[in-house]
């Protein structure tokens, strides 16, 4: 009763004794405050877990169900493929732990660095605002600078870019020509490239690309190889030797 009129105050329980309220819960203050304090952070992490998830989902990619690829889905059919798998994990641990680098996934069509980059995501969504660009499919809609709804969602993507946590470029270097033959990138392109490596400058950044480093660097600026796709080192690259991946899944 003593408790619970610290809360109250003794005014409002002598009213609720007058009317028949005679059982109070045993409650002090400062038990109380613990109890908001718990209740207040439960649902701020109720709230980020949405916000995270709301921004995965929205990520700007062909096929939305590919979004749900793990790293239990990679089937390994040979050694190079068990190797990527495991440098794929290695990287995801090391962002987990706090690392903020940008990593480059590297090497032959289809075979399978989309799908890890989509799997390391999945693996860190849980704690990581993540999100997934194809690039290609970015320059497309920017291009469509006279469409508000296509400006609306560039927008979008270019705001998600700026504040995740996590965010994979994939297929760079294929906007510059649908030929793997190497073609200059216009200027229009690296603008929007270098806006997007002014956003994750120390942040965390996965590039996937079919091209090697030359090939990157007659495509785009020297500085912008340098800033952006370049890394800290040969640990933060995962090359890709495989066959093409997709002639083993369904």
């Amino acid at each position: 009763m003593d408790n619970f009129k610290d809360i109250l105050g003794s005014d409002i329980v002598n009213r609720l004794k007058e009317r028949g309220v005679t059982k109070f819960p045993n409650e002090s203050m400062a038990d109380r405050e613990k109890r908001m304090q718990r209740a207040d952070l439960d649902a701020t992490m109720k709230y980020y877990q949405h916000d995270r998830i709301a921004m995965f989902n929205s990520s700007l990619i062909g096929q939305k169900e590919a979004l749900k690829q793990t790293f239990d889905d990679f089937n390994i059919t040979s050694q190079n493929q068990a190797r990527e798998l495991s440098e794929a994990k290695s990287i995801a641990e090391r962002i987990a732990n706090g690392e903020h680098h940008h990593y480059t996934f590297t090497g032959t069509p289809g075979s399978g660095k989309s799908m890890l980059a989509i799997a390391l995501l999945n693996q860190l969504k849980a704690s990581h605002t993540c999100f997934f660009v194809d690039f290609a499919m970015l320059i497309s809609l920017t291009r469509q600078f006279k469409d508000d709804r296509a400006m609306a969602d560039v927008n979008r993507v270019m705001r998600a870019i700026k504040l995740a946590d996590i965010v994979v470029i994939d297929d760079l270097g294929s906007e510059s020509s649908m030929q793997r033959n190497v073609k200059e990138s216009s200027n229009f392109t690296q603008s929007k490239l270098f806006e997007i490596a002014q956003y994750r400058d120390l942040k965390t950044a996965i590039i996937t690309t079919n091209h090697t480093s030359q090939e990157l660097k007659q495509i785009y600026d020297d500085k912008l190889v340098s800033r952006l796709i370049m890394t800290d080192g040969s640990k933060n690259v995962v090359r890709f030797n495989s066959e093409d991946y997709r002639k083993y899944t369904n």
